[in-house]
């Protein structure tokens, strides 16, 4: 048996191996173009079978690249990677749509569900992968205008007061935000075609 070759990344290195990989550790975001589509993290698959997606680690990052030859599930993985990542182009389209206030919840939430950890205190937190400047490019503001939203959900509770982004009564951001922009439940009524 062949031994699994391992990639690893530096913050700041984007994927250019093409493959199929598993996130050992760290975290990545996905981009198609210079717009933020996904978040991964450990146990996340990524397909790089075409140019339209950009893998970019945002700490330092080990992948393994999975050899076709032993599992046969990868092409069905490869399509739900594929129909999870248009559903997010989707999403992120239509948070243009929304105030700014709205867009950075849905971001929020986003990356709560996809790299978050849930604590028993019903918060999740989100790991410091972007600065400011970056969240507030994604939105379409100012550095200084996403600052002031960030008081704004400080002072009524929906976020904790933290240098990170540490999310209060996570159940109430789940309840919150529209179905439509909740990539875990179709995670998991795709997950078990596979």
């Amino acid at each position: 048996m062949e031994k699994p070759t391992i990639v690893t990344l530096k913050k700041g290195d984007v994927l250019r191996e093409q493959g199929d990989y598993i996130v050992l550790s760290g975290y990545l975001i996905c981009r198609l173009s210079r717009q933020l589509i996904n978040f991964m993290s450990t146990g996340d698959f990524i397909a790089t079978d075409n140019s339209i997606f950009r893998y970019e680690a945002r700490s330092q990052v080990q992948l393994m690249l999975i050899q076709n030859d032993g599992i046969g599930s990868v092409q069905g993985r490869r399509e739900l990677v594929l129909q999870e990542r248009m559903l997010a182009v989707v999403r992120r389209m239509d948070g243009f749509l929304e105030s700014l206030e709205r867009r950075l919840i849905i971001l929020l939430h986003q990356a709560g569900e996809e790299i978050g950890t849930v604590t028993k205190d019903n918060t999740c937190e989100i790991p410091s992968i972007l600065t400011h400047q970056e969240i507030a490019q994604y939105l379409g503001c100012t550095r200084e205008y996403l600052c002031g939203m960030r008081k704004k959900m400080m002072a009524v509770g929906k976020i904790l007061d933290s240098k990170g982004w540490i999310l209060a009564e996570w159940d109430g951001w789940q309840e919150e935000v529209n179905p439509v922009y909740n990539m875990g439940e179709t995670r998991m009524a795709n997950s078990s075609k596979y």
